[in-house]
């Protein structure tokens, strides 16, 4: 997703009108979607056994890519805090 002062363009290419309750909301979704992505690669490198240890590993190889999205703002879970000011009504930066 793309976003504007006032739109989102989704990868689909429709655009929605943002307010920043929305766009609060799409930050909720994106951490909420990391953060689940991260904790079912590790079930599934841990079911993989030794495997998913090597970094030949394709195992491996995403469960590293997760985790650095997660490191990533996008995937940070201090995100939730941030979304849950705004959405009680405190004040936060502008990039929500």
């Amino acid at each position: 997703m793309r976003g504007g002062e006032d739109s989102i363009t989704t990868s689909a290419g429709i655009v929605l009108p943002a307010g920043a309750q929305q766009r609060a909301g799409i930050s909720l979704m994106s951490v909420h979607a990391v953060q689940t992505a991260l904790r079912v690669a590790e079930i599934v490198c841990e079911a993989a056994g030794s495997t998913a240890l090597y970094a030949a590993s394709s195992f491996d190889r995403r469960r590293r890519d997760l985790m650095t999205i997660a490191g990533h703002l996008v995937g940070q879970r201090r995100a939730f805090e941030t979304a849950g000011q705004f959405l009680f009504g405190e004040e936060v930066p502008t990039f929500i």
